[in-house]
Parts: C-alpha cells; sequence; structure tokens
C-alpha cells in the first residue's frame, strides 16, 4: 500500500495564482501537478526540462574554474582572440 505524506512550499503568490488557472483550465489540481512533476524528476533522474539560461549559473568545482582559465589563457597566448564586439554580437545571435 502507498503510504502519503503532505508537505509544505513556500511559493511566490503570484506565481501560485497563475499557475492555478492554467491547472484549472486543463483540469489538473495542483497536488496532481506537483505529484506529476516529482515523478518525471524520478523517472528522468532529473528535471524534466531544460533550464536553458538558467544553466549558465552552474557553479563550477575549484577544479574545474582553474581548468576553464587555463584554456582561456592558451587561447589568448596562442592569438585566438576577437574584438569585443563580435563576440557580443555572436552572443546576441545564440540568444
Amino acid at each position: 500500500m502507498t503510504e502519503w505524506i503532505e508537505f509544505n512550499v513556500e511559493i511566490e503568490t503570484e506565481i501560485k495564482e497563475k499557475a492555478e488557472l492554467i491547472l484549472s483550465e486543463i483540469g489538473i489540481a495542483p497536488s496532481d501537478a506537483v505529484r506529476l512533476f516529482y515523478q518525471a524528476i524520478v523517472d528522468q533522474g532529473d528535471l524534466p526540462f531544460d533550464l536553458g539560461p538558467m544553466n549558465r549559473g552552474v557553479i563550477l568545482t575549484k577544479e574545474d574554474l582553474y581548468r576553464e582559465i587555463d584554456k582561456g589563457l592558451q587561447s589568448y597566448l596562442n592569438g585566438d582572440v576577437k574584438p569585443m564586439d563580435e563576440v557580443f554580437d555572436e552572443l546576441d545571435e545564440e540568444c
């Protein structure tokens, strides 16, 4: 037999209200949406969606950070550089 627990979540009022409106339009109770979300995490072993730009906030280990700094330094020393406006233009194209 499945054991059930209850837990509380703190969320911004506006987000809660907007989400509940959408859920009611598609006929899903908020508790069922949370259950589906948790089940998807279990099934996929990860979040069931890409965090997109939020992934840029990933924290590197100290070793990874030093490795990335060293790669940048080596690129610079090898003359693999671009003007800053070109770099920003490329970033704008990606977004």
